[in-house]
């Protein structure tokens, strides 16, 4: 039986949910050997309760850890020597850090960039004290952020020298990990290149169908739906399609767009309010529910190329498949959907605005292809993104690399480890009688 201990604070985005609470509350259900503590930092808890359970696990699950405190926690816990209690021995816990993004190379559009961005976006370069990050558009030089500049209430939203600290952190982090887990085969090398792992380990984000009840929704013959999904770090992604958003709008008057999660206007500007609809996030406990009561026609996955959106992930196109009437996709040619979507045959793929209002043409004029692409996609992410398919083969992981973490670290021999129980006993005593006289009254003379 492995005792996993992991950690999600309240409010947490959907990462958590996919990277912690997906595979924990899988192999929980499937009734696999593991007992499991997720630590949701609830008012209350014992802080000595936490930290014994921190550091009586056998696996300590963290995702994307950053801080001097959690770097101190992780090197004390991994100090520990194998220690013999009730007759068993006991190891330090194993600890994996998990990450499915590319925290060194954040887009200053990212609100993110405020706490991690370090990088000249252009350069690649570490940006000097005092520089500003800045962009054209439209021939106007628009402000996004200067290193030091205060805000009214003396907050700073943009230290570099902060940042590079918190990084710094992360990386060192990255080294005493014993695994490092990612969602994709870039994200593993974005690791490597960044730091120093002992191991790194793949398992992508996965799907739990039975979270996205199959509703029978009322069809909606006369209209095509278009969805999009997601939060504030995805500007650049749809600022180059903002032509052609209006060009479908006039061509197709029964296609309805729906955005979900940020308006972003200058995109949509070309696009009548009475063509669109704009869904405010919601947290993430009802998600999964609205997700499937949306019943778009055809989902979109626009994701410019850079090296953060290269390590995301293809959740958008698994979710957009798991419904009981699912969408077909239509994704740009980067990334995860470079590398997983088969353009034709689970979905579609595009490179350029053109080739994004070609393709949506495409799918908004022949319903049997969107229903094939749908189909198959559905077909591929049961295959191979299935949670109860998949969450079984992390678990066997996780077992293997404990055990072969004890054979790294092995114990002492049984003989020795008695001498030492003697020796820290006799010395506990000795302290003991120690702290006993100095507490006793001292006779004074008459």
């Amino acid at each position: 039986m492995l005792n996993v201990y992991s950690f999600v604070p309240q409010g947490a985005h959907a990462s958590y949910y996919l990277r912690v609470q997906t595979p924990l509350m899988t192999a929980r259900d499937l009734g696999l050997p593991i007992r499991t503590i997720i630590d949701t930092n609830k008012e209350g808890v014992n802080p000595e309760q936490r930290i014994k359970n921190f550091c009586e696990a056998d696996i300590v699950l963290l995702y994307q850890p950053i801080g001097e405190g959690t770097l101190h926690n992780i090197r004390m816990a991994k100090s520990f020597i194998p220690s013999k209690r009730d007759g068993d021995w006991k190891y330090p816990p194993t600890v994996i850090m998990d990450t499915d993004d590319n925290l060194c190379r954040v887009d200053p559009h990212n609100p993110a960039f405020g706490g991690l961005g370090f990088r000249d976006p252009e350069t690649g370069k570490e940006i000097p004290k005092g520089h500003s990050i800045s962009e054209l558009v439209d021939g106007v030089r628009r402000l996004l952020w200067k290193d030091g500049a205060k805000l009214e209430d003396g907050s700073v939203p943009f230290d570099v020298a902060r940042n590079k600290a918190a990084i710094d952190t992360y990386r060192q982090i990255i080294n005493e990990a014993d695994c490092v887990t990612c969602t994709t085969p870039r994200t593993a090398n974005y690791v490597q290149e960044e730091a120093s792992p002992r191991r790194v380990h793949i398992f992508p984000n996965m799907v739990r169908f039975a979270d996205y009840v199959q509703l029978d929704l009322m069809p909606h013959p006369h209209e095509i739906r278009i969805l999009w999904q997601g939060g504030q770090n995805h500007e650049m992604d749809w600022r180059p399609l903002r032509q052609q958003l209006g060009n479908i709008t006039k061509k197709y008057p029964q296609v309805h767009w729906v955005m979900w999660g940020v308006d972003y206007k200058k995109t949509t500007e070309l696009v009548p309010p009475e063509r669109i609809t704009f869904l405010p996030w919601a947290p993430y406990e009802e998600y999964k529910l609205r997700r499937v009561m949306i019943g778009e026609d055809i989902s979109l996955a626009p994701l410019s190329p850079d090296l953060f959106n290269d390590c995301r992930s293809a959740i958008k196109w698994y979710e957009a498949s798991v419904s009981k009437r699912p969408a077909a996709t239509l994704a740009q040619n980067t990334g995860p959907y470079r590398d997983e979507i088969k353009d034709g045959e689970t979905g579609l793929l595009f490179n350029t605005p053109e080739e994004f209002e070609e393709n949506l043409s495409l799918l908004i004029e022949d319903t049997e292809q969107r229903k094939t692409l749908a189909a198959n996609a559905k077909d591929w992410v049961n295959e191979n993104r299935d949670a109860f398919k998949e969450v079984p083969k992390l678990i066997g992981y996780y077992e293997r690399l404990r055990e072969e973490i004890k054979y790294d670290q092995p114990h002492m021999p049984d003989s020795a480890w008695e001498a030492f129980e003697k020796q820290m006993e006799e010395q506990a005593k000795k302290e003991q009688e120690e702290q006993q006289k100095k507490q006793e009254p001292q006779l004074q003379p008459a």
